[in-house]
């Protein structure tokens, strides 16, 4: 082997050392010597509203503690879009896109992965299909506090008044569902001889799969409570009742159904 060949493979070798030192140290300045973050893996998305009219409320981008302090104000940068962030429904796809400071993460020595991830919404609250689907045992708290309310609503001096229940309906509207719990109301005049009827209507707004005996006891709910008129004239015929809630309080109803 000549000298001018060994002095050629030495060559090589060393530049092949260099190399190979170059391609390590980047590597270790790229990423072994940084701190890997990786924002999908603690991302959270939260929502709000019912299904098939749910929106986006924030997105959760949550860490261990010395991480949340040692990187706070990193993740103070930290932002997000959504390819679709409202009329969202269970089961469907959402992609959420971190963005972030990047001369921050730089400054801190920051490797910022996976900034993309798709999820799928679920655990909204959603609306009945049919009043049916409801817990039959919710219907007799609401029973009880409807006949409460409608006694202590009974204002008729001279009268003596017989409060019977009638039924419950269910109303479908564009965007809510409500009860609606009728019930026929006997006066009597304590003078005279006379007798007439009519009937009143208990209106429990916002019903969906949240609606438990929690929300019931604790009156988180909205209610209505009048006397059931039907083109300006107090209804007196039970035939007239589903026509008079299909309008009930100026809201249209597209389904009126008698569940009880």
């Amino acid at each position: 082997m000549s000298k001018e060949s060994s002095k050629k493979r030495v060559i090589l070798f060393v530049v092949l050392v260099i190399v190979v030192l170059a391609c390590g140290l980047y590597y270790w300045n790229a990423y072994l010597s940084k701190t890997k973050i990786d924002l999908s893996k603690n991302m959270t998305v939260h929502y709000i509203g019912i299904s098939g009219l749910a929106s986006i409320d924030y997105v959760d981008y949550h860490f261990d503690e010395e991480t949340t302090n040692r990187y706070q104000k990193f993740l103070q940068s930290v932002s997000y879009q959504a390819n679709k962030s409202s009329h969202l429904s269970n089961g469907e796809s959402i992609t959420i896109t971190s963005d972030y400071n990047h001369e921050i993460a730089k400054q801190l020595n920051l490797r910022i992965v996976n900034t993309q991830r798709t999820f799928k919404a679920s655990g909204l609250p959603y609306r009945y299909k049919k009043g049916t689907e409801i817990d039959k045992s919710l219907l007799t708290e609401l029973k009880n506090q409807a006949f409460a309310k409608l006694s202590a609503n009974d204002h008729n001096d001279g009268e003596d008044d017989s409060f019977s229940y009638y039924g419950t309906y269910f109303l479908k509207h564009q965007d809510f569902d409500s009860f609606v719990l009728i019930y026929k109301a006997d006066h009597h005049k304590d003078d005279e001889m006379e007798h007439s009827s009519k009937y009143y209507y208990y209106q429990v707004v916002g019903i969906d799969s949240t609606f438990n005996k929690e929300k019931i006891g604790k009156g988180k709910y909205v209610v209505s409570l009048d006397d059931l008129e039907y083109e300006g004239h107090d209804v007196t015929n039970e035939t007239v009742i589903p026509l008079a809630l299909t309008h009930l309080e100026n809201y249209y109803a597209s389904e009126v159904t008698k569940i009880d």
